[in-house]
């Protein structure tokens, strides 16, 4: 019954962990998402600085009569809003999207390891309930035992040395069972 027990909370917590990486996973896709979109972004804010340049570079070019580099420079602009063009038609479809979905995904992966969490922890206190009331059960037998070697007053040397080890012995017991029901019941409460 207790290794049930045990082996179900085991299983909960093994769920738990796995929504967490879930929503690590999710957390870095919506990072990655947000990078690329600032990554297109910087370049079209690069494009739009540079295609001026190139224009001023192609007239200044064309007006001392040196046709190859304005050539080439006509060259870099058509390539430079080609990349735009690219760019734009990203920013306003794939990665927007990406990261539309990467947030949606975020958000139910945090929903259910939110809803794991509730359902381990409820195990867990339902559990912990059950092991406060076995070891209360216990350290009841144990004080009972330990009343019996207390009642051992009139007999030889022997008897009391051996009732006064026992005791101690049962003692020690009640005090370790009641530290695991105290850090029980600091942990679920009751």
């Amino acid at each position: 019954m207790v290794e049930k027990r045990i082996t179900k909370l085991l299983k909960l917590d093994s769920e738990v962990l796995k929504f967490e990486a879930a929503v690590d996973e999710a957390n870095q896709n919506v990072i990655a998402a947000e990078a690329a979109i600032e990554n297109l972004e910087e370049e079209l804010s690069s494009i739009e600085i540079r295609v001026p340049m190139l224009e001023a570079e192609k007239k200044t070019a064309a007006s001392q009569r040196d046709f190859k580099a304005a050539g080439k420079a006509s060259k870099e602009i058509k390539d430079a809003l080609a990349r735009k063009e690219q760019c734009e038609a990203e920013l306003a479809g794939e990665a927007r999207e990406r990261k539309r979905a990467a947030k949606e995904e975020l958000s139910k992966a945090a929903a259910l390891l939110a809803e794991k969490k509730s359902i381990a922890a409820d195990k867990g206190k339902e559990a912990g309930m059950k092991q406060m009331s076995s070891l209360k059960e216990k350290i009841k037998e144990l004080k009972t035992i330990l009343e019996k070697f207390g009642n051992v007053e009139n007999g030889d040397a022997d008897d009391i040395n051996v009732a006064c080890v026992g005791a101690f012995v049962i003692e020690s017991q009640i005090s370790v069972l009641e530290s695991v029901g105290a850090s029980r019941d600091a942990k679920y409460g009751g």
